[in-house]
């Protein structure tokens, strides 16, 4: 259970103020009883004997200064955080904590080198600590929180702005300080108070800094929201004109040059700060000294870096224009593409050396972003400029997979000027991403090595090449199987990618198609089969062909820019036990034509359920009665191309994009928590209501019976998956879904399963009986969308008295979110978060009481 800090800080004042009044009727007495007053309302003059008293007693002294501290400064700083920040998350309170220590562990380490051993200069340094620790304190949480906001899709301006407002009232009152402190200054004339300035100035300089950095931020989350809510044609105009490369331009440029200054600043008053000590009392600490120098040796490295970077980052941005030519109109409209940087088109671009085109104030903002060491193509990695060195540009050398490695050598092969020598590769290093498909196919890597024309089981590179079907392509054939001949197998295959769909194929076998997701097909033979994206199969093959020779297994992508990726093509090979020679002739090629979708979409529509096949069945038939089931809902889920909602590129189901809840949803019905999430996502799209975020989930009946159809408006082939049920797929076609077309249902024989492809430019239907209590998620497969937030959630619930069908949640389970304060301690030999969370705020207490021990 939390601790209650408010009403402990409200008691403590409470008591304070009655021991305080307890105090002074007490020393009145004992004034009167010396003679030193005639009667207890004392005069101004009799004041100072009075206060005398009361402060020759610590006891006395501890309650004013508790009283002063509750009232003043700890109900004011709860009043302010409560104002700007609300509920703190459990991160950011425990970031404060670590911070509050660092603080007072770094002033007890050197203040009481510097200052007197004085009462006065006890309160007068003690104040001056406080008021800072606040203001650094309010600032770093201030910062936290936009940082935490700009990265949420859900911020909206007025949310940003009220704690961007928290750093004018920090620099307000920085500013009043810095004043004041002139002023003691002056008046006091020791050298000692001089040390007053130094942090005040820092504090001004970061505060400076983040509000330039933030302001930019806060200004990109207005524009943006303008642009969503307003339609007008003239106000559109003066949006996109604020967001011209004009805005780009300067907002780089303060962002560079300012940024800098500022950052510089704020590093050379804490120099400043050291050095001043150091200069004050010399180096007469043994133990306190090794800590300076490790400071003033860190501040100097850092403040040196700082000025390198700037320096590379000004020569590079000075060379940028000259050193990538600009793309001709050809290269454009052959790219045919948008700019990655900002997601716009491009009318002109620079080329870099990698091919990719950008725009040059795009380029220019992406080598302002944190000041990089190495400069490189936002989209592969690669050196930005010719002439750099491998170590430069990818640190990661000395680990360079075999499928690199692969890509590598067929871009050195394609280029007629290079010849590729035996067991050599180009020095440059292929951005995984782009040059290695074969992570999106989620392919073995150990299959894309080089293809030896000696034997099937040669280990390492080799410069032969062969003409093998779809291009001049360098394998290693793998001995992926031994067989027997007239034998039948089970494969299995998975498609474990996150993209891309892939095509299995055996050379000159046929493959019997017997199950998929769990269930038993129809059993129809296939040359070859399209596997998508989170999808299985298992086919039975017989080894019916000629035993003397092994055989090409091929697995490649499908519905992509198929020249690209026959470099990551997948080939192993079939081995008969008696065989005599190696695999011959090219690799076999898909049979279907991705250039006609609708000879492709045979093959999916010929997948039914095997009616005949043994196993427990809902009726003697064999086959759940789905086609006469009365449909209680239809939900039609469409999908676009990812668009920009908030500043972010998102993608979007019915034009929602989800945004998933700081509370399980589960836990929040549990404990009746309001607000967590609503249940009002469209049962079908909506073209007149912009993209949003949100929180929306579809609210289904129990033991309803639901029509669900998937409509692919976006331009790449998806898969769609249902956690928690499988439904019958009763109709696939291209066009747009609409009632007529229930006509062409399959109500007899469709296959039930759980993740389905939708061809773009068509749907997918399917059929589903709610008997599942829970919150079930309905998501694309392919990861760069679902990523993006095209996804929802069902919400069933059972209304039956007395018919729960869910477990408890077990003992261990972690509340968050609203429900943040019950989570339990974790007992476990890693979970010491929460003993060390007690841990660390019974140490600061500590170092804050030695810290006023040490000060007096």
């Amino acid at each position: 259970m939390g601790i209650n800090y408010l009403s402990v800080s409200v008691a403590s004042t409470a008591l304070s103020f009655v021991g305080l009044q307890v105090l002074t009727e007490l020393s009145l007495d004992k004034l009167l009883g010396n003679g030193m007053i005639a009667k207890k309302s004392i005069s101004l003059a009799d004041s100072e004997h009075s206060l005398d008293l009361l402060l020759a007693s610590y006891f006395t002294i501890a309650l004013l200064a508790i009283f002063v501290l509750n009232c003043c400064y700890f109900l004011s700083s709860v009043f302010l955080q409560t104002l700007f920040f609300g509920d703190l998350f459990s991160v950011e309170a425990k970031t404060l904590v670590v911070r509050l220590a660092n603080y007072i562990i770094y002033k007890g380490i050197f203040l009481p080198l510097v200052i007197p051993p004085t009462i006065f200069q006890g309160v007068l340094w003690t104040v001056w600590l406080t008021v800072l620790c606040t203001l650094k304190m309010f600032q770093a949480l201030a910062r936290d929180r936009l940082e935490r906001l700009n990265a949420s899709p859900s911020s909206t301006p007025r949310t940003y702005f009220r704690a961007y407002s928290v750093l004018f009232l920090v620099l307000s009152v920085d500013f009043l300080w810095i004043k004041l402190s002139l002023m003691t200054y002056k008046t006091i004339g020791s050298s000692v108070y001089l040390f007053l300035l130094f942090e005040p100035c820092s504090i001004a300089f970061e505060t400076l800094q983040a509000l330039l950095i933030h302001g930019f931020q806060l200004l990109d989350m207005w524009i943006n929201h303008l642009a969503v809510k307003n339609s007008d044609c003239r106000k559109s105009k003066f949006l996109d004109s604020m967001t011209a490369g004009s805005l780009l331009e300067w907002k780089g440029l303060l962002n560079r040059n300012l940024g800098f200054f500022l950052d510089m600043a704020t590093l050379v008053m804490a120099l400043c700060h050291f050095l001043y000590i150091w200069w004050l009392h010399g180096l007469a600490f043994p133990v306190v000294d090794a800590v300076l120098l490790l400071y003033v040796r860190a501040l100097l490295s850092v403040i040196l870096k700082r000025i390198k970077g700037y320096i590379k980052l000004r020569v590079a941005l000075g060379s940028l224009h000259a050193a990538l030519p600009d793309a001709t109109y050809e290269e454009l409209r052959a790219y045919d593409d948008e700019c990655a940087i900002c997601r716009e088109p491009m009318a002109k671009a620079k080329k870099l050396h990698c091919n990719h085109l950008f725009h040059l104030g795009c380029l220019r903002s992406w080598l302002d972003q944190g000041l990089n060491e190495v400069y490189s193509c936002p989209t592969c990695r690669k050196p930005l400029f010719a002439g750099r060195t491998e170590t430069e540009v990818n640190p990661r050398t000395a680990e360079v997979s075999s499928d690199e490695q692969l890509a590598r050598q067929l871009e050195r092969q394609n280029n007629p000027g290079h010849p590729l020598a035996t067991g050599l590769f180009p020095a440059d290093i292929p951005n995984p991403i782009e040059s290695d498909p074969s992570r999106e196919l989620g392919l073995d890597p150990s299959w894309l090595q080089t293809w030896s024309g000696q034997g099937v089981d040669m280990a390492g590179p080799s410069s032969a090449s062969r003409s093998v079907g779809l291009g001049r392509v360098q394998m290693m054939m793998r001995h992926l199987a031994s067989v027997g001949e007239r034998k039948t197998y089970r494969i299995r295959v998975h498609n474990v990618g996150i993209s891309t769909s892939l095509n299995f194929r055996i050379q000159n076998h046929n493959l019997l198609l017997v199950e998929t997701d769990g269930h038993y097909t129809s059993q129809t033979n296939f040359t070859d089969f399209d596997i998508h994206v989170g999808q299985s199969y298992s086919f039975l093959v017989t080894m019916d062909q000629n035993a003397t020779s092994d055989y090409y297994i091929v697995a490649s992508a499908r519905f992509v820019n198929e020249t690209v990726w026959q470099r990551v093509t997948g080939v192993g090979i079939l081995h008969y036990s008696n065989s005599n020679g190696p695999a011959s002739g090219p690799l076999p090629v898909p049979k279907t034509d991705v250039s006609a979708p609708w000879s492709a979409m045979t093959q999916p529509r010929a997948i039914r359920q095997n009616t005949s096949a043994s196993g427990a069945r809902p009726n003697p038939q064999g086959s759940f009665h789905y086609g006469q089931i009365n449909i209680t809902n239809t939900y039609i889920l469409r999908s676009l191309p990812p668009t920009m909602i908030n500043g972010s590129l998102r993608a979007t189901l019915n034009g929602i994009s989800f945004v998933h809840p700081i509370t399980p949803v589960r836990l929040a019905d549990r404990y009746k928590v309001k607000g967590a999430y609503k249940l009002d996502f469209p049962d079908r799209p909506f073209d007149s209501r912009p993209p949003r975020l949100d929180i929306s989930m579809i609210n289904a009946t129990y033991k309803g019976f639901i029509q669900v159809v998937f409509q692919n408006n976006d331009t790449k082939m998806q898969s769609f998956h249902v956690d928690g049920y499988t439904f019958f797929v009763v109709g696939m076609d291209f066009g747009v879904w609409s009632e007529d077309k229930k006509g062409s249902y399959n109500n007899y024989d469709a296959i039930s399963r759980s993740t389905i492809e939708v061809y773009p430019g068509g749907w997918t239907a399917g059929l589903i009986s709610l008997d599942n209590v829970g919150v079930w998620n309905i998501r694309v497969e392919n990861l760069d969308r679902w990523y993006l937030g095209e996804e929802t959630y069902m919400r069933i619930i059972n209304p039956e008295e007395n018919g729960q069908t869910e477990m408890d949640p077990p003992g261990n389970v972690l509340y968050c979110g609203a429900l943040r304060n019950m989570q339990k301690d974790q007992h476990h030999s890693a979970a010491t978060s929460t003993l060390n969370g007690h841990l660390k705020l019974m140490f600061s207490m500590l170092l804050a009481l030695l810290a006023v021990v040490f000060t007096f």
